[in-house]
């Protein structure tokens, strides 16, 4: 969403006119340039394979691939952030005959293993208190879905994501309830039995995740990126006894502000 990137071009949706502004030419010299060297590309291999029946394969395929051995080009940080303060916007979009509610809390963060696991944490004990509240407290909602993201570059940052639908009559109600329950569980912290439910979830989830392909691949993918370390995995069981409600509640309160929230309301159009 274009308001979410301060309207920067680069993240505005795709149309004709953009289309038709590009360069043909332009485009396959850009190709060629970023792949005809491939010094600095990483390959990594998840799965289950013969490691010494495939490295003739590797030896062919990717070690005859041209290199100069020049160092990787560096990314450049563009600085396309979600905008700070408070932003309230209303869109009649919606073909539907309900509002959909969006609240966005952004800002600046401190990347490392304990916060990461204590923001998972905040979430999902945020999803048991919203669903409690604005379900089956305030009626009239379906299942709010609640995300956080947290990036290492070009900035450390954390985005928390709350939406749902509900009735047009009571989206801005049920926006502010959402923004109170944040603010308390911030204050407050999670109870014993919530965090505990994470702990069992995010036990229960680690071990059948890492029978899958898809799981590794994404963590070497993310490791590769973020320079984090490899062997990482090994402390989660470490991390996760760690948490305390305390702790929780202190890193909460000390990133997750709602002095940077964007709140959208779509609503139905308007009939002709």
């Amino acid at each position: 969403m274009a308001l979410l990137s301060g309207n920067n071009i680069r993240r505005t949706g795709l149309t004709l006119d953009k289309i038709n502004q590009i360069d043909a030419q332009r485009a396959l010299a850009i190709y060629k340039e970023r792949f005809s060297d491939a010094s600095g590309f990483n390959f990594t291999f998840v799965g289950s394979f013969d490691s010494e029946k495939i490295k003739p394969l590797i030896a062919k395929y990717i070690g005859g691939l041209p290199s100069s051995a020049q160092k990787a080009p560096e990314y450049r940080n563009l600085h396309i952030n979600i905008p700070a303060g408070k932003i309230d916007k209303k869109f009649a979009l919606s073909k539907e005959d309900k509002a959909m509610v969006y609240l966005v809390l952004s800002g600046e963060y401190e990347y490392n293993e304990q916060n990461n696991i204590a923001l998972q944490a905040f979430r999902e004990v945020l999803e048991i208190r919203l669903l409690e509240r604005l379900r089956e407290e305030e009626g009239g909602v379906y299942s709010p879905s609640i995300q956080m993201d947290y990036s290492k570059l070009p900035d450390a940052r954390y985005t928390l994501t709350v939406a749902f639908s509900c009735s047009v009559t009571n989206a801005e109600k049920l926006a502010q309830y959402s923004v109170d329950t944040i603010e308390k569980l911030k204050k407050e912290g999670p109870s014993v039995e919530n965090l505990n439910k994470f702990k069992a979830n995010d036990k229960l989830n680690y071990e059948s995740a890492m029978k899958t392909n898809d799981f590794w691949s994404n963590y070497l993918y993310s490791n590769l990126y973020n320079g984090d370390n490899m062997y990482r995995i090994f402390h989660r069981t470490e991390l996760r006894d760690k948490l305390t409600p305390i702790s929780v509640k202190d890193i909460s309160h000390q990133f997750i502000s709602n002095k940077n929230i964007i709140q959208i309301i779509q609503l139905p159009e308007a009939k002709k």
